[in-house]
């Protein structure tokens, strides 16, 4: 371990976004499209059709622990 953080060199860059434009960082990565259900026949005559756009706060469902460890065995003598 101890030669691991003397060895260890760490370069910190800023590539979070800026927290109050979140959204729109979120909005301009690329993603891809896909259809969940679609129709064929297509609205009946004479109904309504409603538009909306819906946003909501960001979730990120990532690991809060780490995906490795490192452990020290430490051997019991008797």
């Amino acid at each position: 371990m101890d030669a691991l953080v003397r060895g260890a060199i760490w370069e910190t860059k800023n590539t979070l976004p800026n927290p109050a434009q979140l959204y729109d960082w979120v909005r301009s990565a690329s993603s891809e499209d896909h259809v969940i259900f679609d129709s064929q026949s297509g609205p009946v005559a004479g109904a309504r059709t409603i538009e909306a756009i819906y946003h909501r706060p960001y979730q990120m469902h990532g690991s809060i622990g780490p995906s490795c460890a490192v452990a020290l065995l430490i051997e019991a003598r008797h």
